[in-house]
C-alpha cells in the first residue's frame, strides 16, 4: 500500500469514527426528549388532577355556602314570624303605645289629669283602646305570620294612608317594608323602612328599620351601603338589640 493510499485510508477512518459520535448524541437527544416529553405528561397529569381536587372542593364549599344562606334566610324568617307573633299578642290585650310627651309650651298638658274622685289619669300610653283598626292591624299581623306577604303588604299599606296620624303608623310602615323584604323587593323595603325613619325618627321600631336597611343592601350585593347603615345603626341606637348582629355583620363585610 503506497503511502498516498494509507493517508486515504486513515482519512476514511476518522471521517467514519467522527460520525458514530454524532449518531450516539442524536440518540441521547432524542431520548432526552422523550424524557422530557414523559416529564412534561407526568406534571400535566398531576396538575390535573390538583384541578379537579379544587374544583370539587370549591363545589363543596359553595354547596355549604348556599345552604348556610338559605338557612340564614329560613332563620330571619322565623325571627319575624316571631316578632310578628308577639305584636299580634300584645294588641290582643288592647294596649296601644302613644307619643307620652306632652306638646311644647302645654302646661296644663303637662300636669296629669285628675277624675272626679281626684286620682290621676293614666297617660295615654296605658290607656286601653280598642278600634278597627287595631283588629285590621292585627289582621294583618296574622297573614303576614301565615306567609301571604302579598295580603299583608296591601293590609299596612291601606292602615298607613288610612290613618298616618295613628300611634301604630310606625308598625304599619315597618311591617311594610318586612312584606318586601320577605318577597325579596328589596329596594322597595328600603323606600318603607328610610319612610318610617324620616317620619317617625323616635319610634321604636326605628332601630328596626335601620338594621332591615343595611340587611337589604347586603342582599343586594352592595356592601358600602350595607357597612353604612349598619355604623349608622350602632351610632345611631347604642343600646340596640341588634348590635351584635350589627357588629358581626360589620366584621364580615370588611
Amino acid at each position: 500500500m503506497t503511502i498516498r493510499s494509507t493517508l486515504v485510508f486513515l482519512t476514511a477512518l476518522v471521517v467514519i469514527s467522527g460520525c458514530r459520535p454524532s449518531q450516539q448524541t442524536r440518540r441521547g437527544d432524542q431520548s432526552q426528549a422523550k424524557g422530557a416529553v414523559a416529564s412534561q405528561t407526568k406534571m400535566m397529569d398531576s396538575l390535573l388532577m390538583v384541578q379537579n381536587k379544587l374544583i370539587t372542593v370549591v363545589d363543596t364549599m359553595s354547596g355549604i355556602i348556599s345552604q348556610d344562606r338559605k338557612r340564614i334566610s329560613e332563620l330571619e324568617r322565623e325571627i319575624m314570624k316571631l316578632k310578628s307573633i308577639i305584636e299580634e299578642r300584645a294588641l290582643n290585650g288592647n294596649q296601644v303605645t302613644a307619643p307620652s310627651l306632652p306638646p311644647s309650651g302645654s302646661l296644663q298638658q303637662a300636669q296629669p289629669d285628675r277624675n272626679v274622685t281626684g286620682a290621676p289619669i293614666p297617660p295615654p300610653q296605658a290607656m286601653v283602646t280598642t278600634t278597627p283598626q287595631n283588629d285590621e292591624y292585627t289582621s294583618a299581623l296574622r297573614q303576614f305570620n301565615n306567609g301571604k306577604y302579598n295580603d299583608a303588604l296591601t293590609a299596612f299599606d291601606d292602615l298607613y294612608r288610612k290613618d298616618r296620624s295613628s300611634p301604630l303608623a310606625p308598625n304599619y310602615l315597618y311591617w311594610k317594608g318586612e312584606s318586601l323584604y320577605a318577597m325579596g323587593e328589596y329596594s322597595e323595603s328600603i323606600r318603607a323602612f328610610h319612610e318610617l325613619l324620616d317620619n317617625f325618627p323616635e319610634s321604636m321600631k326605628a332601630d328596626d328599620a335601620e338594621f332591615k336597611i343595611a340587611a337589604a343592601y347586603e342582599k343586594m350585593g352592595e356592601r358600602t351601603n350595607a357597612k353604612a347603615a349598619y355604623q349608622r345603626l350602632l351610632l345611631s341606637f347604642p343600646d340596640t338589640e341588634y348590635r351584635a348582629r350589627a357588629e358581626a355583620r360589620l366584621k364580615k363585610l370588611n
